[in-house]
Order: C-alpha cells, then sequence, then structure tokens
C-alpha cells in the first residue's frame, strides 16, 4: 500500500478529504469523594456523621509564644517567668530550640560558677540558659534542657499540623500512637485508633503526658472508607 493510498484512506492526502464528524458527549457530573462520605458515619461507638464534622470545624490559631509557655510551665524545672520564657521563644525562632544547642546559647559559666551554683554537669551551660531553672532543673540542667525543648517543638510542630489539615479541607483525623521508650501514656492509650473531628483534636503532647519529650504520636488525616481497608 503506497503512502497516498494510506493517507486518502484516513482522509489526509485526498483532495476531497472525508469530513471529520463531532460528537457531542455530555459530561457525567464530578463525582467528589466529600459529597460520597458526607453521609457516612463514624464507627458506631463514636455516631459522629461527617457532615457534622464539617460544620463543626472552625478556624484554629495559636501562638507560639503561648505553646512554648505551656511546655514550659508542664516541665516543673523553670521558673516560668516572662523572661525565661522569652529566652525559649527566641530560641524557636533562631532554630536552636533542641536539647543541645539550647543549653549553649549565651556567655558560658566557668567550673567555679557551675560549682557555685552545684552543678555537677561538665558540659557547656550558659548563663541565660541557667537562669531560667529552678533547682529542680538546676539538679539536671542536661535534662531540663531537652525535655523543655522537645515538649514546645512538637507543641509548635502539632500546631502546624493541625493548621494544615484545617487549610486543606480535612474533617477529621484518626489518632496514631507513635512508639516510644517510655510506652504508652494514658491518652495515647485511651484514644490509639480513634477518630476525632480535626477542629476538636488536642495538640501533641496531650496535657497528662508523663513524658512529652519521647511523644511521637500524630493526628492522622481520615476517611471512614478507610475504616473497611485498614
Amino acid at each position: 500500500m503506497s503512502i497516498r493510498t494510506l493517507l486518502s484512506y484516513f482522509g489526509l492526502g485526498s483532495r476531497n478529504p472525508k469530513p471529520r464528524v463531532t460528537v457531542e458527549v455530555n459530561p457525567a457530573p464530578v463525582d467528589r469523594w466529600q459529597d460520597r462520605v458526607a453521609a457516612i458515619q463514624l464507627p458506631p461507638d463514636e455516631r459522629i456523621p461527617i457532615i457534622e464534622a464539617r460544620r463543626a470545624r472552625s478556624p484554629r490559631t495559636f501562638d507560639d509564644k503561648g505553646l512554648v509557655k505551656k511546655a514550659v510551665e508542664a516541665s516543673g524545672l523553670s521558673k516560668a517567668r516572662d523572661e525565661d520564657v522569652a529566652f525559649y521563644v527566641s530560641a524557636l525562632k533562631s532554630g536552636i530550640l533542641n536539647g543541645r544547642d539550647i543549653r549553649k546559647a549565651g556567655r558560658p559559666l566557668s567550673k567555679e560558677e557551675k560549682a557555685a551554683l552545684g552543678i555537677k554537669f561538665r558540659g557547656i551551660l550558659t548563663h541565660e540558659f541557667v537562669a531560667t531553672l529552678n533547682d529542680e532543673g538546676l539538679a539536671d540542667p542536661e535534662n531540663a534542657a531537652w525535655l523543655i525543648s522537645k515538649h514546645a517543638s512538637r507543641l509548635v510542630s502539632s500546631a502546624g499540623d493541625v493548621s494544615r489539615q484545617l487549610g486543606s479541607g480535612i474533617d477529621l483525623v484518626k489518632f496514631r500512637f507513635g512508639d516510644m521508650a517510655a510506652g504508652h501514656c494514658d491518652y495515647s492509650k485511651k484514644m490509639d485508633g480513634k477518630s476525632l473531628p480535626v477542629s476538636e483534636a488536642p495538640l501533641l503532647p496531650a496535657d497528662n503526658c508523663k513524658h512529652p519529650d519521647q511523644c511521637g504520636c500524630r493526628w492522622q488525616a481520615w476517611i471512614p472508607l478507610l475504616d473497611d481497608i485498614e
């Protein structure tokens, strides 16, 4: 078969090409998964319809200073004065809110100054960091640095996760336990695998968590359709 014959067959090479036929197709309405799951309820023990969760969703705003203050006060290792909270907030903004860098921020203590305060830790400590600690914190400043910084960083991270979920139109989240050295806290035992409207999901670590510096729990975006395949 010649090229001319082949082109003519498709109406491309002929002087009288075959007319093209246009077929109009009415597109089917878009089937949004949000609309399909809107009528599906959560597991029977919860009985919260998705649509109610969507209506219950409301904007949530979080203040980094308030979250850091919460961690500082919960630690029981800091004097938790305004200037103490400001020290940790500054570290957060500077990207050094971690147990290693936070204790090195500022003017280092000398061996004599450590001895005068009864501090046995041999690593670097600064006047600014030590000034934020109470007597219990001074007994183990390295542990205090890690506990306060990890708790505060985790709260800020959790707030960011919830804000992004709300901004993405997510309605429900499911609690996922994060394996840790200290094991479950009371809250993670109670909530593991359960769902909540994202507008009601508390920030993590939970208020009654006994080891907030080790918390690896999270809220996972969820729709009940996934329950059937989990």
